[in-house]
């Protein structure tokens, strides 16, 4: 049996999954011969096959049923792997999910699976790992589903939301496909903000909250690794393949612990040197300057095809919040 993209059937999706705080970050594999739905209940999930008609690996996988914390979790055409999967109430994201997605990574690569799918502790975070162990970021999945819906017909208002931390390389890779962005600020009730206000369908976070906004208004991790295994399917190839258009720029950010945020961001003198940078950067890269919500902390960052242009024009910021006397 051979997978949907022609290749020999092996199993493929490693997902980490958490429902709430009752679970440790997990991780499961799933065979590719099926699409899958999951359908989330209150204390746990259930994947149902939606191929029309089934396979004879679906059939097969009919009688394959798996329990996850007493629900019932219908893997049709699925074997499927668990990792991190004993929670004691104290280990919840403790080195591994999307924010410790690196076990993730070796996982996928030692068991030769074609896609991982890794989730935070209330899942409404997804990152995903392709099948050579690269990480793909919300920023490759905005842009992938993004082109996905552009094909189909079903971007309304053609305009993708982001946040202003996505990567540069996004702008550019959806201004080559003739795709609109906006970028809203950070958090995903921003981007939910934007796209209830303008009618836009998709919208999210380069930190994995994708918000599809005709079945939910925040974030979901399931519902975006079925929309990306939809795609794998429909248009017959690997994940790494689907991102590879999409050039990440190297970036250098650096935090600023500052006596007063306001007045560093905006004194004349670091203004100008903001100006200056992004005027030397034009087309080929950007500067973000921007204070952090929770702590005195000015976030200078700078996205260019190098990490030394990037590290240059940072420290040249950098130095005149220092000489300015903002720095603590």
């Amino acid at each position: 049996m051979t997978t949907a993209y022609g290749q020999p059937e092996k199993s493929l999706i490693s997902c980490g999954f958490t429902r709430l705080d009752l679970f440790t970050s997990t991780c499961f594999c799933l065979s590719w011969c099926v699409a899958a739905s999951v359908i989330s209940g209150a204390n746990g999930f259930w994947l149902r096959s939606i191929l029309n008609p089934p396979t004879a690996k679906a059939d097969r996988a009919e009688n394959r049923i798996r329990r996850y914390e007493g629900e019932p979790a219908y893997a049709l055409g699925a074997d499927t792997y668990v990792i991190n999967n004993k929670p004691n109430g104290t280990n919840i994201n403790t080195n591994a999910g999307s924010t410790h997605i690196e076990g993730l990574q070796k996982f996928v690569v030692e068991k030769g699976l074609d896609v991982g799918f890794a989730f935070d502790g209330d899942a409404d975070r997804c990152l995903c790992v392709d099948e050579k162990g690269n990480v793909i970021t919300g920023d490759h999945i905005l842009y992938i589903y993004g082109c996905y819906m552009k094909e189909h017909g079903k971007l309304l208002t053609n305009t993708v939301v982001t946040t202003v931390m996505s990567n540069f390389g996004l702008y550019k890779a959806f201004d080559e496909q003739g795709i609109g962005y906006a970028k809203t600020a950070v958090g995903d009730k921003y981007v939910y903000e934007y796209m209830a206000k303008n009618g836009c369908r998709i919208g999210g976070e380069q930190s994995g909250h994708i918000i599809f906004s005709k079945y939910a208004s925040t974030g979901d991790g399931i519902l975006t690794s079925l929309k990306m295994m939809e795609v794998m399917l429909a248009k017959k190839k690997p994940m790494s393949e689907l991102a590879a258009p999409l050039k990440i720029y190297p970036q250098v950010l650096e935090n600023v612990r500052v006596t007063d945020k306001k007045a560093a961001q905006n004194d004349p003198a670091v203004q100008e040197a903001v100006s200056k940078v992004a005027e030397a950067l034009g087309d080929t890269g950007r500067i973000l300057v921007r204070e952090s919500g929770t702590e005195p902390v000015v976030r200078v960052m700078v996205e260019a095809p190098d990490h030394d242009t990037c590290q240059k024009y940072v420290d040249e910021v950098v130095n005149v919040i220092c000489e300015k006397g903002y720095k603590v």
